[in-house]
């Protein structure tokens, strides 16, 4: 990359005598680490070609950093500047089977392909919502976990200011917009960035449901579905040809729907399992701002309804 640049600014040079008051040069450096793992860093640094502030020269510089580790045939690699504890851990597979889903796509090769390609996008689906189900679940726990610092301080406080300027000092997870004190039992409780519309925390988790709804067809997910696309050679001829399975869109489409009526849409009944299982209790009591005691300033530019008395 350097030697290319040298060589435009050489042809450059050809009609016009004037270098550039700043020069782009790249570097590279590998750095051996502990358990296999090496550290890879790009830069791309902006030199200039004088200074000021007392200095003779200034560099931006950004950087792209890869630690990477190989196991077997295998090359394991993670983005970002922190290493992280899971390349040392990980290990190669020794499983060699493959899904039933997939070996039903193969089956419907012919003899002498020469390029085989296999996509299989809704079998990821029921992993992907497990994903945010574990992000939920950490989300909860956070905002649960300062919570129950917040009520600790407002419990060793016999002073209703002292207590307010106490939370002020104790940082918020980003999914609390505001803390709010329910003025009869003291509880500490808070409200999500919903700007006017009032959503409280703690409140039921979301995910869990959706996971209800997919349950039987992550039971088929693997088996079922997908797409192949293949090429092959003729004396004369080059045949490429696409199919796709929709099993897996069907059996989805099915699936989800049988299981959103037979569990939340079928009765009266059904629908308010369904309201208690997504809502807290003061959900949209618009009387939950007058109790604000504290705003996340992450959110401050959100509106929320005027309270009878400044928040701090």
């Amino acid at each position: 990359m350097n030697h290319n640049r040298e060589l435009r600014l050489a042809f450059a040079e050809t009609f016009q005598k004037q270098r550039p008051w700043v020069n782009q040069v790249s570097r590279f450096h590998s750095t051996a680490l502990d358990q296999g793992i090496t550290r890879y860093v790009r830069e791309s640094a902006w030199i200039t070609q004088g200074g000021i502030f007392g200095y003779d020269q200034h560099e931006l510089v950004n950087r792209k950093v890869v630690h990477a580790r190989r196991v077997d045939d295998y090359l394991i690699y993670q983005r970002g500047a922190k290493p992280s504890s899971w390349l040392a851990e990980v290990q190669a597979s020794r499983s060699a089977a493959i899904s039933l889903g997939t070996a039903r796509l193969l089956e419907n090769l012919p003899e002498g392909a020469n390029h085989v390609s296999v996509c299989r996008l809704l079998v990821a689906l029921p992993g992907c919502v497990n994903w945010l189900a574990d992000l939920e679940e950490r989300i909860h726990s956070d905002g649960q976990a300062y919570l129950r610092k917040a009520q600790a301080l407002v419990d060793a406080s016999d002073d209703p200011a002292a207590a307010k300027h106490a939370l002020l000092g104790l940082p918020m997870p980003e999914l609390i917009a505001s803390v709010n004190i329910d003025p009869q039992t003291k509880r500490v409780y808070a409200l999500l960035p919903a700007g006017k519309a009032a959503f409280v925390f703690p409140r039921p988790r979301v995910i869990p449901l959706v996971q209800e709804l997919l349950k039987d067809y992550a039971a088929r997910a693997d088996d079922i579905g997908g797409s192949t696309v293949y090429t092959r050679l003729g004396s004369e001829t080059w045949e490429y040809s696409a199919r796709q399975s929709t099993a897996a869109l069907t059996t989805l489409t099915k699936t989800v729907g049988n299981a959103l009526f037979e569990n939340y849409l079928g009765s009266e009944d059904k629908h308010q399992r369904l309201k208690q299982r997504v809502s807290a209790a003061r959900d949209w009591d618009d009387t939950v701002f007058n109790e604000v005691v504290v705003r996340n300033p992450r959110w401050a530019s959100m509106p929320q309804p005027r309270r009878k008395t400044p928040t701090e």
